[in-house]
C-alpha cells in the first residue's frame, strides 16, 4: 500500500531529527531515523497495525515508534500519515 506523508508530517520528521542531532548527536540521529523509517515501512506493510482513535476523528489511527506516534488515516489505496508527534505532546491541539 502506498504511504503518503502530509507536509505537516514531513515537517514533524525533520524537526524530530534536527532536535535529536542537536541534543544527542549524529549517531543517535541516525539510529532514530532508522527506527522511524522501519516504523513507516512496517506501517505500509501492515496498515491495520495501528490503534483506532475515534475520539480524535472517525478514521484516525496511531502507531508508536519509540517516543513518537504516527497518526494516520487508512484509505482504500493509501495510508496518509497526518502527523508525527512526541508521545508527550497535546494530540488534540496538534491534530485540530
Amino acid at each position: 500500500m502506498q504511504l503518503i506523508l502530509t507536509p505537516e508530517a514531513q515537517r514533524d520528521l525533520a524537526d524530530v531529527l534536527l532536535y535529536t542531532v542537536q541534543r544527542r548527536g549524529e549517531d543517535q540521529q541516525d539510529r532514530y531515523a532508522t527506527a522511524l523509517d522501519q516504523g513507516l515501512a512496517l506501517l505500509a506493510e501492515n496498515p491495520a497495525i495501528g490503534r483506532p482513535h475515534p475520539e480524535l476523528f472517525r478514521s484516525c489511527r496511531s502507531y508508536r515508534v519509540r517516543e513518537h506516534i504516527l497518526y494516520y488515516v487508512l484509505g482504500d489505496e493509501a495510508i496518509v500519515v497526518i502527523r508525527v508527534l512526541h508521545s508527550r505532546m497535546d494530540t488534540l491541539r496538534h491534530l485540530s
